[in-house]
């Protein structure tokens, strides 16, 4: 069985498996100029910049605050080689 992340983001209960490699506080943000609500900027991991992105405005909630991020909790996803950072309300547990 795979392990997976539950979370939650405003009002939904979410999971993240495949591609999850790990959750990481967000130490601070760069902003972006000029983006849509979804990115909330850029930060490193270890020498690697990822961007922040917000799921809200997908999932039909209202974007984070701005400001929001820095000091949060992100889960860095992995796809065909792409590594982003998803922002997160809640970490609710590996099952």
């Amino acid at each position: 069985l795979q392990q997976a992340l539950y979370f939650r983001l405003g009002e939904h209960l979410l999971a993240a498996g495949e591609g999850l490699r790990q959750v990481v506080t967000v130490p601070g943000l760069t902003r972006v100029p000029r983006v849509g609500p979804e990115l909330l900027g850029l930060f490193s991991v270890r020498g690697e910049v990822l961007p922040l992105i917000d799921l809200r405005p997908l999932i039909g909630e209202h974007p984070a605050a701005l400001g929001r991020g820095a000091g949060q909790a992100a889960a860095l996803l992995e796809h065909g080689g792409r590594r982003i950072a998803l922002l997160l309300d809640e970490v609710l547990g590996f099952f």
